[in-house]
């Protein structure tokens, strides 16, 4: 039944956002996308209008685009839009005498001209009309809105539901239109009882969940975890290293040859149980201090390797060993004997604990035994000085260097000066227990 259009019609909310659900035993309730709108319809005497079937449309407006200040307190007299401004402060001269406060924007609400400010987008369109009208009886009514014809507004974007409605706009007003007659003023949407299961997803706190999409997140404090941890990539630190989730290959082995290939940028010394960059000179000349510290950042995808190391897997060698394993064939007899400090270094057992295992004028071939050529096991050896990582006691401007162009000698040098880059990795056994 239709109202009567000569009459002025007054629209009563008793009821808005009201949200009602039982969750059951389970704690996993799902919220349904509605709201119980609920309110009185009078004709202009104010008696309940008559019974029957009604014709509701009901406009959501969000504060978009050209959101004002109008429906909050800004700190300041006045608020940004002239007309809505205007109406409050002619109830309220406070509003424009001294500040604009809670009071005043709760008074905006109460005007169209501050409604059209504050939430001037058209989002959603809920229509009851023609199979779906709402009943009314005694002028008292129920509407479930979200559960009418759903269309999207005038607005930018596209909301065909009220949950991609409330994820987007924080302020909401809402117009009901009776019958074709819009009722004002609108009516801002406040919170409902299923917010106070907002803080839970499923029955589980917010806090208890990860966001499992690729965006970056950010813990500001301490996480502790009760139980395993399964990383599928490298674990990044805030100073810049990283830690590998798998461990670097391991040595490789035969039964024939001393020094093995691995296929990876690697050759393992099957004696030291030492592993080699392969690359004999991916660093060029550096000072003792540089050669440490490109030693230590090499890892995987640097120097031809693809062994899965990290930076901190590797290292240079120390210098104790240096000449105990010298393949004098390929070239002059050392012409230095091991005296002074280098035949206290020899001797020192915590020095040589993995150290170099072979030096000369050319280094040994796969098999140990005969002479170096290119890419047997190694690439580009340099007939000159290589560091070791081990200092001079006498004098700690000054590390040795193992010099591969006569016959496997072992100086000291100042830290200053560039020699080559050799880094190795692992090492399991001393050269003299062999």
């Amino acid at each position: 039944m239709n109202m009567k259009n000569s009459a002025r019609r007054i629209l009563w909310m008793i009821g808005v956002g009201l949200l009602l659900g039982w969750g059951g035993m389970t704690m996993a309730a799902s919220p349904p996308e509605r709201i119980n709108f609920q309110g009185v319809l009078r004709d202009a005497s104010g008696a309940p209008v008559v019974d029957g079937n009604y014709e509701m449309v009901f406009r959501f407006f969000g504060n978009g685009a050209g959101a004002c200040d109008c429906g909050q307190a800004n700190g300041s007299p006045g608020c940004s839009d002239a007309s809505c401004q205007a109406d409050v402060c002619a109830v309220d001269s406070f509003c424009c005498n001294s500040t604009w406060d809670f009071v005043c924007s709760r008074e905006a609400e109460q005007f169209a001209s501050c409604q059209a400010c504050i939430a001037n987008e058209e989002v959603l369109i809920d229509g009851h009309t023609s199979f779906i009208p709402v009943a009314v009886t005694d002028g008292l009514f129920n509407a479930a809105l979200g559960s009418g014809s759903l269309t999207d507004g005038s607005g930018a974007g596209v909301y065909l539901s009220l949950g991609q409605l409330f994820r987007d706009f924080d302020v909401v007003y809402v117009e009901p239109q009776v019958n074709g007659q819009i009722l004002s003023p609108r009516i801002r949407v406040e919170s409902s009882a299923f917010t106070q299961n907002a803080l839970h997803l499923e029955g589980k706190r917010a806090t208890e969940f990860l966001d499992t999409t690729a965006a970056a997140q950010v813990k500001a404090g301490p996480l502790e975890v009760q139980g395993d941890v399964t990383v599928g990539g490298n674990v990044e630190f805030a100073d810049g290293s990283v830690l590998m989730t798998a461990r670097p290959d391991p040595p490789c082995f035969d039964n024939v040859t001393r020094f093995v290939d691995c296929g990876n940028g690697t050759v393992t010394d099957q004696i030291t149980g030492l592993i080699w960059l392969k690359d004999a000179n991916c660093f060029g000349q550096q000072t003792y201090a540089a050669a440490n510290s490109s030693a230590a950042a090499l890892g995987d995808g640097q120097c031809g390797l693809t062994d899965g190391s990290a930076p901190g897997d590797w290292r240079l060698p120390t210098a104790g060993c240096l000449p105990t394993v010298v393949n004098n064939n390929c070239g002059p007899a050392d012409s230095e004997p091991a005296t002074g400090e280098w035949a206290s270094l020899m001797r020192d057992k915590d020095v040589c604990f993995d150290d170099i295992a072979f030096t000369g004028v050319a280094v040994p071939d796969t098999t140990g035994s005969g002479c170096w050529t290119e890419g047997d096991p190694f690439t580009s050896v340099q007939a000159d000085r290589y560091w070791s990582s081990s200092n001079r006691r006498q004098a700690l401007g000054h590390a040795w260097a193992a010099q591969l162009f006569v016959g496997g000698v072992v100086d000291s040098r100042g830290k200053g000066g560039a020699q080559y880059v050799w880094p190795v990795r692992g090492g399991n056994t001393r050269p003299w227990e062999q």
